[in-house]
C-alpha cells in the first residue's frame, strides 16, 4: 500500500486527494442527510478522532497515526 500511495506524495502541497476542505464537509453532510442522521455533533473531525483512538487502542503508534 505504502507504494501505491507514495506515487501521489510527490505534490508540492503535501495533499494526495485533489479534495477541498468544503467539498468534504458538502459530501459529508449529504451523505448523513441521506441516512436521516440529524445530530450536528456529528461531523468528519468526529470520525477522526474515533479512528485515531482505535488505531492507538490496538497498540498504533501515535507517530505512525500522524
Amino acid at each position: 500500500m505504502k507504494t501505491k500511495i507514495s506515487k501521489f506524495l510527490n505534490r508540492v502541497d503535501g495533499k494526495i486527494f485533489n479534495l477541498t476542505h468544503t467539498a468534504a464537509n458538502k459530501s459529508f453532510k449529504n451523505a448523513k442527510k441521506n441516512i436521516g442522521l440529524r445530530d450536528k455533533d456529528i461531523i468528519p473531525y468526529s470520525l477522526r478522532y474515533t479512528h485515531t483512538s482505535y488505531l492507538l487502542s490496538k497498540g498504533i503508534s501515535i507517530e505512525y497515526i500522524s
